[in-house]
């Protein structure tokens, strides 16, 4: 499964291109140099410099992450065996128009385009999100404490600085970029909480803080999948 990160740089830097504020070797240089197979249908391999340089000339492109998980597919809809695939690897960038899914693969450095109806459900405004988010955070507050004497707490901290510095386009809305470092934190916590036990000892307790955890995870999804992707409520070029 992908790292929530590595998905996330990559799709925002696509929608990027294709808002027209990065050129296709910025998006290589923020995400190094992967490989696309089958983006035209073909079977092919593909860099990312062409995949970003194809975004960024096609008329009216727009590029949305979906973190789909079991039980929750996110924003999204599309065949069955998508989404289960989806699920499987950690994310999914849609490109719309043109129905293009990138899929990453068991191969480091490669993604898989699919080509299958994809229908996607606009983002919730990234403002309104980062007040559902403090919300639910406060909603958890005493589970998140729980964090506090977990063996994962060193990690928390440097897993925090890594994430605060993964670049964004110095042109990128400044409401998404706030909101994708917020998230990102959080979901660093969220991962290392499915680790360790922290301050739940018992398996009741453990249970109940994964039941008050699981929407935070969800808002924390559709936080991090706002803040990389195509403004949905942006005029198209």
């Amino acid at each position: 499964m992908i790292e929530t990160t590595r998905a996330s740089r990559l799709a925002l830097w696509l929608a990027a291109a294709a808002d027209g504020i990065v050129s296709p070797d910025d998006v290589v240089d923020a995400c190094g140099s992967l490989t696309v197979t089958n983006f035209d249908g073909d079977g092919e391999s593909m860099s990312l410099a062409l995949v970003a340089a194809f975004v960024a000339r096609t008329p009216q492109t727009r590029v949305f992450l979906n973190l789909a998980r079991p039980g929750d597919p996110g924003g999204w809809s599309t065949t069955a065996d998508v989404t289960a695939l989806a699920v499987n690897q950690g994310a999914a960038i849609v490109i719309v128009p043109g129905d293009r899914i990138l899929i990453p693969s068991h191969t480091s450095g490669t993604w898989e385009c699919l080509h299958s109806p994809v229908s996607v459900r606009p983002c919730t405004d990234p403002v309104d999100l980062a007040r559902l988010l403090k919300r639910t955070i406060r909603d958890v507050a005493d589970q998140l404490s729980d964090l506090d004497v977990a063996a994962g707490r060193d990690q928390i901290d440097e897993d925090s600085v890594h994430h605060i510095q993964i670049p964004v386009p110095s042109d990128w809305d400044s409401t998404r970029t706030a909101l994708l470092k917020t998230a990102l934190r959080i979901d660093t916590v969220l991962t290392l909480a499915d680790q360790h036990s922290g301050g739940a000892v018992s398996a009741s307790s453990q249970t109940a803080r994964s039941q008050s955890l699981s929407d935070l995870k969800s808002v924390t999804r559709r936080a991090i999948e706002a803040a990389s992707s195509s403004n949905p409520y942006a005029p198209m070029a």
